[in-house]
């Protein structure tokens, strides 16, 4: 349950709605990524030996990456967010260091994606 939470980013109290709705987009995300492999796979099957070379295969297998983690991770985002799951409510008091914890996460996930990149 808490890397469930932690993964998805879910804040609040995951009652048993919440947690079918996860379930839900967790499966569905499965299902897309699975689909999106085996489709991808045969295509790559039946393509001619002469279209696939060195360059080809390796942009093959970056596609596949950026679709597995990118695709995959961003639907779930999105539909945690569409749920409101990933809010949090935070007293006026509480609200200044809420921004400065917000701005460190985003500031982590910008250098983690850039050096993804480099």
């Amino acid at each position: 349950m808490k890397i469930m939470r932690y993964s998805f980013s879910i804040r609040g109290v995951l009652d048993e709605h919440n947690l079918q709705v996860v379930n839900r987009i967790a499966t569905n995300g499965f299902m897309y990524l699975w689909i999106y492999t085996a489709v991808a796979n045969i295509v790559m099957l039946f393509l001619p030996e002469a279209m696939i070379t060195h360059s080809f295969t390796i942009g093959f297998v970056f596609i596949n990456i950026l679709v597995g983690f990118g695709g995959v991770s961003m639907y779930m985002s999105h539909q945690i967010s569409k749920m409101k799951l990933n809010y949090q409510e935070v007293s006026k008091d509480e609200y200044p260091n809420a921004v400065r914890r917000a701005y460190r996460m985003g500031l982590g996930g910008g250098f983690s994606t850039e050096f993804m990149y480099i």
